[in-house]
Protein backbone atom coordinates (compact mmCIF):
# COMPACT_ATOMS: atom_id res chain seq x y z
CA UNK A 1 0.00 0.00 0.00
CA UNK A 2 2.74 2.71 1.09
CA UNK A 3 5.99 2.17 -0.61
CA UNK A 4 8.22 4.58 0.84
CA UNK A 5 11.44 5.36 -0.75
CA UNK A 6 10.70 4.11 -4.30
CA UNK A 7 10.49 7.38 -6.59
CA UNK A 8 7.53 6.96 -8.94
CA UNK A 9 7.40 9.40 -11.89
CA UNK A 10 8.80 12.73 -12.77
CA UNK A 11 6.86 14.13 -9.43
CA UNK A 12 8.95 12.34 -6.87
CA UNK A 13 6.06 10.29 -5.69
CA UNK A 14 7.20 7.72 -2.60
CA UNK A 15 4.11 5.04 -3.59
CA UNK A 16 1.11 4.81 -5.56
CA UNK A 17 -2.16 3.76 -4.66
CA UNK A 18 -6.14 4.44 -5.34
CA UNK A 19 -8.70 6.06 -3.15
CA UNK A 20 -12.31 5.19 -3.45
CA UNK A 21 -14.90 5.84 -5.93
CA UNK A 22 -18.78 4.44 -5.94
CA UNK A 23 -20.20 2.22 -8.78
CA UNK A 24 -17.68 1.01 -11.11
CA UNK A 25 -15.51 4.30 -11.81
CA UNK A 26 -11.74 4.72 -12.21
CA UNK A 27 -9.79 7.40 -12.04
CA UNK A 28 -8.79 7.57 -8.60
CA UNK A 29 -5.75 7.89 -8.07
CA UNK A 30 -3.18 8.40 -4.83
CA UNK A 31 0.55 8.79 -4.67
CA UNK A 32 2.82 9.82 -1.68
CA UNK A 33 5.69 12.51 -1.47
CA UNK A 34 4.10 15.13 -3.54
CA UNK A 35 6.50 18.08 -4.18
CA UNK A 36 3.17 20.40 -3.70
CA UNK A 37 2.97 21.44 -0.07
CA UNK A 38 3.86 18.97 2.54
CA UNK A 39 1.55 16.35 2.04
CA UNK A 40 2.84 12.90 2.16
CA UNK A 41 0.50 11.67 -1.14
CA UNK A 42 -2.55 13.34 -2.65
CA UNK A 43 -5.32 11.47 -4.24
CA UNK A 44 -7.80 11.76 -6.94
CA UNK A 45 -11.67 10.75 -6.61
CA UNK A 46 -13.82 9.69 -9.41
CA UNK A 47 -17.73 9.14 -8.70
CA UNK A 48 -18.28 8.24 -12.33
CA UNK A 49 -16.69 7.50 -15.63
CA UNK A 50 -15.74 3.76 -17.19
CA UNK A 51 -12.46 1.60 -17.24
CA UNK A 52 -11.57 2.79 -20.91
CA UNK A 53 -11.66 6.32 -19.94
CA UNK A 54 -8.23 6.25 -17.95
CA UNK A 55 -5.91 8.83 -19.47
CA UNK A 56 -3.21 6.95 -20.85
CA UNK A 57 -0.75 10.14 -21.26
CA UNK A 58 -1.65 11.70 -17.80
CA UNK A 59 0.32 12.67 -15.10
CA UNK A 60 -1.66 10.51 -12.55
CA UNK A 61 -0.42 6.89 -12.47
CA UNK A 62 -2.89 4.32 -14.41
CA UNK A 63 -5.83 3.79 -12.01
CA UNK A 64 -8.74 2.03 -11.51
CA UNK A 65 -11.64 2.27 -9.12
CA UNK A 66 -13.69 -0.89 -8.39
CA UNK A 67 -17.17 0.27 -6.64
CA UNK A 68 -18.67 -1.97 -4.33
CA UNK A 69 -21.70 -2.11 -6.27
CA UNK A 70 -20.78 -2.73 -9.43
CA UNK A 71 -21.19 -6.62 -10.93
CA UNK A 72 -18.56 -6.18 -13.26
CA UNK A 73 -15.11 -6.70 -10.78
CA UNK A 74 -14.44 -9.76 -12.88
CA UNK A 75 -14.26 -8.28 -16.11
CA UNK A 76 -11.66 -6.35 -15.47
CA UNK A 77 -9.64 -8.40 -13.07
CA UNK A 78 -6.64 -9.12 -15.29
CA UNK A 79 -6.63 -5.38 -16.21
CA UNK A 80 -6.72 -4.29 -12.15
CA UNK A 81 -3.54 -6.66 -11.78
CA UNK A 82 -1.50 -4.97 -14.12
CA UNK A 83 -1.71 -1.28 -12.80
CA UNK A 84 1.04 0.14 -11.11
CA UNK A 85 -1.23 1.09 -8.31
CA UNK A 86 -3.20 -0.16 -5.10
CA UNK A 87 -6.82 0.02 -5.48
CA UNK A 88 -9.46 1.12 -2.48
CA UNK A 89 -13.33 0.16 -3.64
CA UNK A 90 -15.83 2.10 -1.39
CA UNK A 91 -18.72 0.60 -0.24
CA UNK A 92 -22.35 2.88 -0.82
CA UNK A 93 -22.81 5.98 1.42
CA UNK A 94 -26.11 4.47 2.15
CA UNK A 95 -25.96 0.36 3.53
CA UNK A 96 -29.48 -1.04 4.44
CA UNK A 97 -29.55 -4.12 6.63
CA UNK A 98 -31.05 -6.63 3.81
CA UNK A 99 -28.12 -5.15 1.62
CA UNK A 100 -25.56 -6.18 4.51
CA UNK A 101 -25.02 -10.23 3.09
CA UNK A 102 -25.06 -9.22 -0.48
CA UNK A 103 -22.79 -6.54 0.17
CA UNK A 104 -20.12 -9.20 2.42
CA UNK A 105 -20.27 -11.64 -0.97
CA UNK A 106 -19.09 -8.60 -2.82
CA UNK A 107 -16.31 -7.63 -1.06
CA UNK A 108 -14.93 -11.21 -1.10
CA UNK A 109 -15.26 -11.25 -4.83
CA UNK A 110 -13.50 -8.04 -5.02
CA UNK A 111 -10.97 -9.22 -2.80
CA UNK A 112 -10.10 -12.42 -5.13
CA UNK A 113 -8.73 -9.81 -7.76
CA UNK A 114 -6.08 -8.77 -5.32
CA UNK A 115 -7.97 -5.45 -3.99
CA UNK A 116 -7.73 -5.20 -0.13
CA UNK A 117 -8.41 -1.28 1.27
CA UNK A 118 -11.97 -0.58 0.97
CA UNK A 119 -13.27 3.06 1.87
CA UNK A 120 -16.25 3.76 4.15
CA UNK A 121 -18.28 6.79 5.57
CA UNK A 122 -20.75 4.05 6.91
CA UNK A 123 -19.71 3.45 10.87
CA UNK A 124 -21.95 -0.49 10.05
CA UNK A 125 -19.51 -0.74 6.55
CA UNK A 126 -16.69 -0.56 8.98
CA UNK A 127 -18.08 -3.96 10.45
CA UNK A 128 -18.07 -5.13 6.94
CA UNK A 129 -15.28 -4.49 5.90
CA UNK A 130 -13.64 -6.47 8.75
CA UNK A 131 -15.59 -9.57 8.27
CA UNK A 132 -13.92 -9.65 4.44
CA UNK A 133 -10.19 -9.02 6.09
CA UNK A 134 -10.48 -5.61 4.14
CA UNK A 135 -7.91 -2.49 5.49
CA UNK A 136 -10.23 0.35 6.42
CA UNK A 137 -9.99 3.76 4.77
CA UNK A 138 -12.77 6.29 6.75
CA UNK A 139 -13.84 8.53 4.61
CA UNK A 140 -16.06 12.39 4.91
CA UNK A 141 -19.15 10.42 5.39
CA UNK A 142 -17.85 10.10 8.95
CA UNK A 143 -18.38 13.38 9.89
CA UNK A 144 -14.78 13.41 12.33
CA UNK A 145 -14.38 17.18 13.21
CA UNK A 146 -11.95 16.53 16.36
CA UNK A 147 -9.23 14.25 18.44
CA UNK A 148 -11.68 12.19 20.03
CA UNK A 149 -13.74 11.01 16.84
CA UNK A 150 -10.23 10.28 15.43
CA UNK A 151 -8.65 8.48 18.55
CA UNK A 152 -12.07 6.15 18.42
CA UNK A 153 -11.43 5.46 14.58
CA UNK A 154 -8.22 4.44 15.45
CA UNK A 155 -9.80 1.45 17.73
CA UNK A 156 -12.28 1.19 15.31
CA UNK A 157 -9.48 -0.20 13.45
CA UNK A 158 -9.41 2.28 10.67
CA UNK A 159 -6.42 2.86 8.91
CA UNK A 160 -6.71 6.78 7.15
CA UNK A 161 -9.33 9.24 7.68
CA UNK A 162 -10.63 12.14 5.48
CA UNK A 163 -11.53 15.02 7.71
CA UNK A 164 -14.86 16.36 7.82
CA UNK A 165 -14.92 19.08 5.14
CA UNK A 166 -16.77 21.64 7.56
CA UNK A 167 -14.10 21.68 9.67
CA UNK A 168 -12.02 25.28 9.46
CA UNK A 169 -8.13 25.41 8.86
CA UNK A 170 -7.72 26.50 12.64
CA UNK A 171 -9.50 23.37 14.05
CA UNK A 172 -7.48 21.12 11.98
CA UNK A 173 -4.21 22.75 12.97
CA UNK A 174 -5.73 21.99 16.56
CA UNK A 175 -6.33 18.46 16.02
CA UNK A 176 -3.88 15.84 17.34
CA UNK A 177 -3.66 13.18 14.53
CA UNK A 178 -3.13 9.59 15.83
CA UNK A 179 -3.96 7.81 12.25
CA UNK A 180 -3.23 9.11 8.60
CA UNK A 181 -5.80 12.03 8.08
CA UNK A 182 -6.54 14.01 4.75
CA UNK A 183 -9.18 16.64 3.46
CA UNK A 184 -10.86 17.29 0.26
CA UNK A 185 -8.81 20.38 -1.64
CA UNK A 186 -11.02 20.22 -4.99
CA UNK A 187 -14.80 19.23 -5.97
CA UNK A 188 -18.44 19.30 -6.02
CA UNK A 189 -19.06 18.34 -2.57
CA UNK A 190 -21.97 16.06 -1.23
CA UNK A 191 -24.50 18.33 0.08
CA UNK A 192 -27.49 15.57 0.56
CA UNK A 193 -28.17 11.53 0.31
CA UNK A 194 -31.85 10.96 -0.97
CA UNK A 195 -33.56 7.51 -1.28
CA UNK A 196 -35.93 8.80 -3.14
CA UNK A 197 -34.28 9.96 -6.22
CA UNK A 198 -36.08 13.89 -7.44
CA UNK A 199 -36.13 12.95 -10.85
CA UNK A 200 -37.55 9.40 -10.86
CA UNK A 201 -41.17 10.72 -11.10
CA UNK A 202 -41.31 13.29 -13.84
CA UNK A 203 -38.57 11.38 -16.30
CA UNK A 204 -38.81 7.43 -14.46
CA UNK A 205 -35.17 5.56 -14.58
CA UNK A 206 -35.10 4.36 -18.32
CA UNK A 207 -33.53 6.92 -20.18
CA UNK A 208 -31.60 8.26 -17.14
CA UNK A 209 -27.57 7.66 -17.29
CA UNK A 210 -27.23 8.97 -13.85
CA UNK A 211 -26.62 12.37 -14.10
CA UNK A 212 -29.17 14.98 -13.03
CA UNK A 213 -29.30 18.31 -12.07
CA UNK A 214 -32.07 20.07 -9.86
CA UNK A 215 -32.73 23.87 -9.99
CA UNK A 216 -33.66 26.05 -7.46
CA UNK A 217 -35.61 29.55 -7.41
CA UNK A 218 -32.38 31.59 -8.54
CA UNK A 219 -31.95 29.99 -11.59
CA UNK A 220 -28.65 28.01 -9.96
CA UNK A 221 -28.15 24.32 -10.56
CA UNK A 222 -26.89 21.41 -8.69
CA UNK A 223 -25.87 18.30 -10.08
CA UNK A 224 -27.52 15.23 -9.07
CA UNK A 225 -25.54 11.65 -9.04
CA UNK A 226 -27.47 8.51 -9.23
CA UNK A 227 -25.96 5.25 -7.19
CA UNK A 228 -27.20 2.13 -8.64
CA UNK A 229 -30.69 2.83 -8.35
CA UNK A 230 -30.30 2.85 -4.42
CA UNK A 231 -29.65 6.50 -3.99
CA UNK A 232 -28.74 9.65 -5.17
CA UNK A 233 -26.53 12.60 -3.85
CA UNK A 234 -26.62 15.55 -4.57
CA UNK A 235 -23.84 17.93 -5.10
CA UNK A 236 -22.65 21.69 -4.86
CA UNK A 237 -22.83 24.01 -7.63
CA UNK A 238 -19.84 25.51 -7.13
CA UNK A 239 -16.30 23.12 -6.33
CA UNK A 240 -14.40 23.47 -3.87
CA UNK A 241 -10.99 24.55 -4.64
CA UNK A 242 -7.59 24.99 -2.47
CA UNK A 243 -5.29 23.66 -3.94
CA UNK A 244 -3.65 26.60 -4.51
CA UNK A 245 -3.36 27.09 -1.14
CA UNK A 246 -0.81 27.15 1.68
CA UNK A 247 -2.51 24.26 3.63
CA UNK A 248 -1.95 22.77 6.99
CA UNK A 249 0.08 18.88 7.05
CA UNK A 250 -1.73 16.67 5.62
CA UNK A 251 -0.88 13.33 5.51
CA UNK A 252 -2.65 12.61 2.12
CA UNK A 253 -5.30 15.44 -0.12
CA UNK A 254 -8.01 14.78 -2.44
CA UNK A 255 -9.21 16.01 -5.30
CA UNK A 256 -12.82 14.69 -5.99
CA UNK A 257 -13.96 14.49 -9.41
CA UNK A 258 -18.22 14.08 -10.43
CA UNK A 259 -19.04 15.91 -13.24
CA UNK A 260 -16.17 16.77 -14.91
CA UNK A 261 -15.51 15.78 -18.13
CA UNK A 262 -11.26 14.00 -18.22
CA UNK A 263 -10.03 16.86 -19.93
CA UNK A 264 -11.39 19.08 -17.33
CA UNK A 265 -9.99 16.55 -14.61
CA UNK A 266 -6.77 16.58 -16.30
CA UNK A 267 -6.71 20.35 -15.96
CA UNK A 268 -7.69 20.60 -12.54
CA UNK A 269 -4.99 17.56 -11.45
CA UNK A 270 -2.53 19.70 -13.52
CA UNK A 271 -3.28 23.07 -11.79
CA UNK A 272 -3.14 21.77 -8.13
CA UNK A 273 0.39 19.70 -9.07
CA UNK A 274 1.60 23.60 -9.93
CA UNK A 275 0.10 25.20 -7.00
CA UNK A 276 -2.42 27.51 -9.62
CA UNK A 277 -5.79 28.31 -9.34
CA UNK A 278 -8.60 26.94 -11.87
CA UNK A 279 -10.87 28.67 -14.26
CA UNK A 280 -14.08 28.86 -13.26
CA UNK A 281 -16.35 29.80 -10.45
CA UNK A 282 -14.94 28.07 -7.29
CA UNK A 283 -14.85 28.51 -3.34
CA UNK A 284 -13.20 27.97 -0.52
CA UNK A 285 -15.89 26.39 1.27
CA UNK A 286 -15.11 26.93 5.51
CA UNK A 287 -11.67 26.19 5.38
CA UNK A 288 -11.07 29.69 6.52
CA UNK A 289 -14.33 30.62 8.30
CA UNK A 290 -16.80 29.14 10.43
CA UNK A 291 -20.17 28.34 10.57
CA UNK A 292 -21.01 29.65 13.98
Amino acid sequence: YEEHGTKQSQHHHRGCYLRSIPLYAPLNTERDGTNNGSHDDHRVQADQAAFEEIPERHGFSQAVVVGIADNKTGKHKEEIELLPVKICAELPALIYPESEEKLLSQLKEIKKTGIVRGSTGNIGGIALLKKAGFHICGNHGLNITNSIALEQYKNFGIDDVTLSFELTEKAIKNMTAPIKSGAYIYGHLPLMLMRACPQKNENGCEKCNGKTELTDRKGITFPVICHNKIYSVLHNSVPLYIGDKNLPHFSFVTLYFTKETKKECESIFNSYLQNKTIEGKKTNGLFYRELL
